[in-house]
This record gives structure tokens, C-alpha cells and sequence, in this order.
């Protein structure tokens, strides 16, 4: 039989363990010798010991936040002109980005609004001592082929003038016979091909054979107009004819 099973083992263990009862450590004294070990050690190196931190989240996290910002500056980057993506062109401060031209019909642009047609414009008249008049229709149309068509900018100068003191309604002047210091602005005109071509759109036994620019006072109200016409003439029976074709984009007229 072993010793530690010999009569009174247990009962000697029993009192070796009430004698020493006393002398073991109170509840939490480990707890309170550390503390106060780690009070008596260094500031830095307590303050390494504050700052012990789970290093692997935190790395993880840097990682993260750096993709992001990475995807950020690509879609920046994508978005403006230097990276090749295209672009919606903005209005300028003016906004504005390659707008299609105003279309003449707006009065924008138009110093003295739509103007009044001029009268007798696109019919042939008979010019006699006493003044045009409309000739009767004839059996054939009116031939302008022969015509040599004036050279003409973009935009027309018409004058606007007093109707109590200026020339009267219906008179054609040349250019070199405008009176001075009328107030003017431009119009966009119409191309003298384009004049020439509606200048044949008459059923009248017609042989129109020159064409020149000129101005025709238009009165409408207490407003005169001096607007651009061009101007055929030619012969018609033995007589001469004259034919008025405003110079003006139509869209000007009223």
C-alpha cells in the first residue's frame, strides 16, 4: 500500500491546510500588486502598453479607405475632358455650348421688327408716263434668264424715314439717290438666285432681261420704310415692263 493511502495521511493534510489558511493572499491582491507594478514603470512604457492595438483590423481598414479613394479619382478622371470620356458641352456664363442660329423669322436681331411688304412686289408692271401699272395676264411666263444678277452680302441696309417729308409710297430709288441721315439697320437678305427663280413664277408674256439692286418706299402708317428690292426690267408688247422682288429674307416681311 502506497504512504499517501497509510492510516492519518488525510487527517495530517486536513491540518496542514487549516494552518496554512491564513497565510494565503486575499481576494484580488494579484490584481493590486500589478497595478501597482505597472504604476512604478516608465511613462513611455506605459503609454506602449495604452496603445496596444488590434493591428490587423487596423491595417485592413487602411487598405479599404486607400481603394476607395483610388475609385474616386478614376471616376473624377473618367468624367472630365482629359480622360477621355465624353463630355455634355455646358452653356457658358454666357451657359452657352454651340447653339443652332436664331431663325430669321424671330424679330431678334431685326432693328426695325418685321417690315410691310413692299406693294406690287412679285407682279409685272407696264411702266407709262403716268406711272407703273399691273399688266394683264398673258400665255406665257415671265423669261428672267437672261438677267445678270447683282452681287449681294448677307445683310441689307434698310432706312426708316418720316412719311410727312419723305419720298412717296411706291417710289424706287438707286442707291447713290437716298437722302442722307436717315436712321438704318440691317436685314439678312435674300440670295438673287433665289429672287430670279420666283421672278419666273408669273403667267405673263414677259422677256425680262436686266436686274439691279434698289430701294422702295414702303409707308405703313406713320412709319416709312426705303427697303432693298431688286429690281427687272424688260419689254413687254413693245412697251417696258418693270418687276419688284423684295431683297429681303421673306421671314423679315411682315
Amino acid at each position: 500500500m502506497s504512504d499517501l493511502h497509510e492510516p492519518g495521511t488525510e487527517e495530517l493534510e486536513r491540518r496542514l491546510d487549516a494552518a496554512f489558511q491564513s497565510t494565503r493572499p486575499r481576494r484580488g491582491f494579484e490584481d493590486e500588486l500589478w497595478a501597482r507594478l505597472r504604476a512604478r514603470r516608465p511613462w513611455w512604457r506605459r503609454l506602449g502598453d495604452g496603445l496596444q492595438l488590434p493591428w490587423g483590423r487596423v491595417a485592413a481598414g487602411i487598405v479599404t479607405v486607400a481603394l476607395v479613394g483610388l475609385v474616386a479619382v478614376l471616376l473624377r478622371a473618367g468624367a472630365t475632358p482629359h480622360g477621355g470620356a465624353a463630355t455634355t458641352a455646358a452653356a457658358p456664363a454666357s451657359g452657352r455650348v454651340n447653339a443652332p442660329a436664331a431663325a430669321p423669322a424671330s424679330t431678334a436681331g431685326l432693328p426695325f421688327g418685321r417690315l410691310p411688304a413692299p406693294a406690287g412686289a412679285g407682279v409685272v408692271q407696264a411702266l407709262r408716263p403716268s406711272g407703273p401699272s399691273a399688266l394683264p395676264p398673258g400665255g406665257q411666263r415671265v423669261d428672267a434668264g437672261s438677267a445678270s444678277l447683282p452681287v449681294v452680302g448677307p445683310r441689307l441696309a434698310v432706312y426708316r424715314f418720316d412719311p410727312a417729308s419723305g419720298p412717296a409710297a411706291g417710289s424706287v430709288l438707286d442707291p447713290g439717290q437716298l437722302p442722307a441721315g436717315l436712321q438704318s439697320g440691317f436685314y439678312p437678305s435674300r440670295p438673287p438666285a433665289d429672287a430670279a427663280a420666283g421672278a419666273g413664277a408669273a403667267d405673263q408674256s414677259v422677256a425680262l432681261t436686266q436686274v439691279r439692286l434698289a430701294y422702295v418706299a414702303v409707308v405703313a402708317g406713320d412709319r416709312g420704310y426705303l427697303e432693298p428690292v431688286y429690281v427687272y426690267t424688260g419689254t413687254a408688247g413693245g412697251g417696258p415692263v418693270q418687276l419688284l422682288v423684295s431683297a429681303l429674307d421673306p421671314a423679315a416681311l411682315q
